[in-house]
């Protein structure tokens, strides 16, 4: 072999020591690699406490409109049983139309109360 050969690289390849940058290498280091590892961790920590109150959070608050819807409904009935014992000679008189209405309202309502707060609770984009 001849110098003129042994000068010549024989591939395009840059030298295992060249830097595109200068002196910056363009792979991280050790300690690069360490902390972006940790800001995971720490992020799945978050995440974790997060999903942690919201599920105490959705517990919470389904029981209390379960309650509220389920009081509501007593109430309701329990309004039907009134009326129902007046019309056989009681004193506790409501029209038909306010029944009808007083009903309707109160349903929707509860429905429309627990169906929005249900879905803002167990809401997932």
């Amino acid at each position: 072999m001849t110098e003129s050969d042994q000068a010549k690289p024989t591939s395009l390849e840059p030298p295992r020591n060249y830097s595109v940058r200068g002196s910056v290498e363009s792979h991280p280091d050790e300690f690069t690699l360490l902390e972006e590892q940790h800001q995971k961790v720490v992020s799945f920590r978050l995440e974790n406490e997060r999903e942690r109150s919201d599920q105490k959070d959705r517990k919470i608050y389904s029981e209390r409109v379960f309650l509220l819807a389920i009081n509501w409904i007593v109430v309701v009935i329990a309004i039907l049983l009134i009326d129902g014992c007046v019309q056989m000679g009681g004193f506790f008189e409501i029209s038909d139309s306010v029944m009808i209405t007083l009903i309707g309202a109160t349903t929707a309502t509860v429905l429309g109360l627990f169906a929005f707060v249900m879905k803002y609770l167990f809401y997932r984009p």
